[in-house]
């Protein structure tokens, strides 16, 4: 029952909270929130990176296993100017594999000495069984260069270990451990042996000849449309993270789009850089994703709205309707009259692993009666699979995760009274409004941002829109495919093939999450290469 009288004298705000739980449990979606809860992850960071490509160090070593590429053994005669001493070390290496305790560009790696001998003044020592950890770092070659236009190859840069340095006093690699399988010789014997390995190491790390990654660089998309051009890496660079085992340490390629300067970032990668159910990981900065696929998409959820009516605010990591624009939704009909509602406000966040969408949307009723309806959604992406007339389709759709959040009230002028009749219809319009949020307007959002997900095009979002909405994303989504090409084609890892999508989620990033299909055997690693040409 609606309070005639309030409103005989002055301006009243009339708000309906028991409108508000009918909408919420009506459009309360149970199985959404489960869900969401049983996959939830530690939210990833690209640190300032446009994009990020992880895998698994456990999938870097196998590599250089299989690929052969560390030296085979090693000698080195060092005849101490201080001392006279004579040392010599020979020996035979086992393969080098990279360690948990690296971080940032400073790779840590294990250098198993099979057999060897160090002689001091004719005396030997064993060294068969010790094993040496090394620091490193790496670098692209050729070195990336800035400014470049794309081209139909691109330019390819491999990452190699360094083996020179800017700084006379900080030599490429340095030796910062030395594990012995039988006892430790003494203090002096130890730092002997150590030294003499430094000099063969930063004498010969070429010989190490592991490209760890592939980045294309500068490559011209695929198309005539050039979708996905603004995903194609100009810029590339590399981190480690440290974990407890090979399993939860990860290596990644850093790369920045479009020409953007990477000067100031940190070299990281986040340890939350590829769930525990997955085997490598794309990531697109939110920033990125805001602002190539958000708010391209958004206009076409709305009434004749322009890119121009949005812009990014919070450091790039959400989209907001510019000040003073409202932005019209379809018209929503009550009775025989329709009505048209406008957002006034509206805030488009990436928070953890859901989009977080805050409106404001307004509809005058009649004259001196305006209805408020303020809305707050929480929606995630999810991957899926269908199969039709024998051809397989990966596409993504939305799901809510939690329920939405509806205040419902409004504005009346002071000479308005309100009757009960008046009041039924502001319930009505209220109620037809809401559902329009979030049966109409939100799923155009969502699918709008989905669109320019996979397809990357905006000419035709408003066709792909009503098709989606009325036929269902399985049978009319695009599929992933073209963005998943784009996206993880020009960074190659050396003994990958294919990438495979087995998962596409928000988690702090937008993430491509799947299998590079690394060969485990020397013939399935030949099949890729000759596969490759």
């Amino acid at each position: 029952m609606i309070d005639t009288n309030i409103n005989l004298h002055k301006r009243a705000i009339i708000r309906f909270p028991e409108l508000d739980e009918r909408l919420i449990r009506k459009y309360s979606k149970n199985d959404g929130l489960l869900a969401a809860n049983a996959t939830a992850v530690i939210p990833a960071d690209t640190n300032g990176w446009d994009t990020v490509f992880a895998i698994r160090i456990k999938d870097v070593n196998s590599a250089i296993r299989l690929q052969k590429s560390s030296p085979a053994d090693f000698s080195q005669h060092y005849l101490d100017p201080e001392t006279d001493d004579d040392i010599t070390i020979t020996g035979v290496f086992g393969d080098w594999q990279l360690t948990t305790s690296g971080d940032g560009k400073n790779l840590h790696m294990s250098v198993p000495i099979k057999t060897g001998t160090m002689t001091r003044n004719g005396k030997p020592y064993d060294m068969a069984g010790d094993v040496a950890t090394i620091e490193v770092n790496c670098d692209f070659v050729p070195p990336p260069v800035k400014g470049i236009t794309p081209s139909k190859d691109g330019t390819l840069h491999d990452l190699k270990l360094r083996t020179t340095s800017d700084d006379l006093l900080t030599p490429p690699v340095s030796v910062t451990g030395l594990n012995f399988a039988s006892k430790n010789p003494g203090m002096v014997i130890e730092s002997i042996m150590k030294g003499v390995l430094e000099i063969w190491f930063n004498l010969n790390l070429s010989s190490f000849n592991q490209v760890f990654a592939v980045a294309n660089l500068n490559l011209l998309a695929d198309g005539s449309d050039g979708s996905f051009q603004w995903l194609q890496p100009t810029w590339s660079s590399y981190a480690c993270s440290s974990g407890p085992d090979e399993e939860s340490s990860f290596f990644g390629v850093l790369c920045m789009i479009d020409n953007h300067d990477p000067s100031g970032l940190a070299h990281q990668l986040s340890s939350a850089a590829i769930p525990t159910d997955q085997r490598s990981s794309f990531m697109i900065s939110t920033p990125m994703f805001m602002q190539y696929i958000v708010l391209p998409g958004l206009p076409g959820a709305f009434v004749n709205a322009q890119a121009s009516d949005f812009e990014m605010a919070n450091n790039n990591t959400s989209i907001v309707n510019k000040s003073g624009v409202k932005l019209e939704m379809e018209g929503v009909k009550e009775g025989a009259i329709t009505y048209t509602p406008y957002v006034t406000s509206f805030e488009l966040i990436l928070e953890a692993s859901e989009i977080k969408t805050t409106m404001k949307t307004t509809i005058n009723i009649s004259p001196g009666i305006n209805a408020y309806v303020d809305t707050i959604t929480h929606d995630t992406i999810q991957l899926h699979t269908t199969t039709a007339n024998g051809v397989t389709k990966q596409y993504l759709d939305y799901k809510q995760v939690k329920d939405p959040e509806v205040s419902s009230y409004t504005h009346t002028d002071d000479w308005v009274i309100i009757t009960e009749a008046i009041a039924a219809i502001i319930v009505a319009v209220i109620g037809v409004a809401v559902g329009a949020v979030l049966d109409d307007l939100l799923p155009r959002i969502i699918t709008a941002i989905i669109v320019i997900i996979v397809a990357g095009v905006i000419s035709s979002i408003s066709v792909i829109i009503e098709q989606v909405i009325a036929k269902g994303a399985a049978e009319s989504m695009p599929p992933i495919d073209p963005l998943v090409s784009a996206a993880t084609n020009p960074i190659k890892w050396p003994t990958s093939a294919d990438f495979t999508l087995t998962d596409a989620r928000i988690n702090g990033t937008f993430q491509l999450l799947g299998d590079p299909n690394f060969a485990d055997s020397p013939a399935q690693l030949q099949a890729i290469m000759q596969k490759a040409g």
